[in-house]
């Protein structure tokens, strides 16, 4: 008898039993590229195509069997089951030691077949290649992983892989979007499953945190902080994958709105940044009731980013470090006035408000 195993995991050998063993009271026997489908796990991608191997083997009437006929292409059946097993392979390479692992057999595999082709030998693994080329593609773009990049491969096998992404259509989803950018919901509706888009929102938070951190500190290292217990709550199963996407997508219009908060209590974003370094603390969440802003840290805030943007439109100025010398005392004479704290507490928050306007030089 055979299964299928879920998550796409194609048809599998279950047991051998004499015919009065099989205590089921319906059954029947399945063929060579039969399509074989459970009835009560297909929710769960138990489906797939038998393997020539395993033709004959005996299911119980818990399964659906669709038997191909000459007009219809057996390859049809095998692409229902495609995309997401294709995207199951990708987030198999989350990790970045397996990550490394696979991509270590990639180059030697595809540096092989790009010596050899065009000899008719290397024909048989070209497919292969492609497949490969596609996962490692979507890889790089959902990890944010430069080292995955397509460039690195030899002319030959970049065209294969290229050509072939470009006739399958998948062309979105071996593409880095930006977390804002229009082409974003796009690729989330080409991702099937909760957990692949869950999995792509995740990554491009995380990627947005770590170019955005040095510029708002404060505001950014709440939402990571957020972002993290959602994963580990997804991990521990106290929430389901819709219901991470669901909290994923509200940390995404909080990041979008970082402006909109910024401009909702009377600040710039360079203030609000300043702000969250005068705090101490996490900044309140959006749509957290009775929020309330400390009036004086907030003037304060803007206070210090009048007295020295007028140093940053300098040209080169964070190489200068007479105009930075200037931006230190200015800082630190508002945050005196302000009695902001001692000696030390000046010190540090200065350090962090020169930081800030380095980070934001870079824009």
């Amino acid at each position: 008898m055979v299964n299928a195993k879920r998550s796409r995991g194609g048809i599998a050998p279950r047991e051998r039993l004499r015919g009065r063993d099989i205590r089921v009271k319906s059954q029947f026997r399945i063929e060579t590229d039969d399509f074989l489908i459970s009835k009560r796990q297909i929710i769960h991608g138990a489906c797939g195509v038998v393997p020539k191997e395993l033709s004959g083997s005996i299911v119980s009437n818990e399964y659906v069997s669709l038997r191909p006929k000459s007009s219809l292409n057996i390859d049809y059946l095998r692409h229902l089951s495609f995309t997401s097993y294709f995207q199951a392979c990708v987030s198999l390479l989350e990790p970045e030691d397996v990550r490394a692992t696979f991509d270590q057999a990639f180059r030697a595999f595809s540096e092989s077949l790009d010596m050899l082709l065009p000899d008719p030998r290397a024909l048989p693994y070209v497919d292969d290649l492609r497949w490969l080329g596609k996962i490692r593609a979507a890889a790089r773009a959902r990890f944010r992983d430069r080292s995955l990049d397509l460039g690195d491969c030899g002319a030959k096998v970049r065209q294969l892989i290229e050509e072939s992404v470009t006739a399958e259509g998948i062309q979105i989803l071996v593409k880095e979007v930006s977390l804002f950018g229009r082409e974003f919901e796009e690729k989330l509706e080409a991702l099937k499953t909760p957990e692949a888009r869950a999995s792509e929102m995740e990554h491009a938070l995380r990627h947005e945190i770590h170019v955005r951190l040095e510029e708002t500190p404060a505001f950014y290292t709440s939402l990571r902080e957020r972002l993290e217990q959602i994963i580990a709550d997804r991990k521990l199963q106290r929430i389901d994958d819709a219901r991470q996407l669901e909290l994923l997508q509200g940390l995404r219009a909080e990041a979008r709105d970082e402006q909109g908060a910024a401009q909702k209590i009377g600040l710039s974003e360079f203030a609000f940044a300043i702000y969250g370094v005068l705090e101490e603390g996490p900044l309140p969440q959006a749509g957290e009731p009775d929020i309330v802003y400390d009036e004086s840290r907030k003037e304060l805030a803007s206070i210090i980013q009048e007295a020295i943007d007028p140093s940053t439109d300098i040209i080169d100025w964070a190489t200068k470090e007479d105009v930075q010398r200037e931006m230190r005392q200015s800082i630190k004479k508002r945050l005196r006035a302000a009695r902001f704290g001692d000696p030390a507490k000046v010190e540090a928050a200065t350090a962090r408000i020169m930081d800030l306007a380095r980070a934001r030089r870079k824009r």
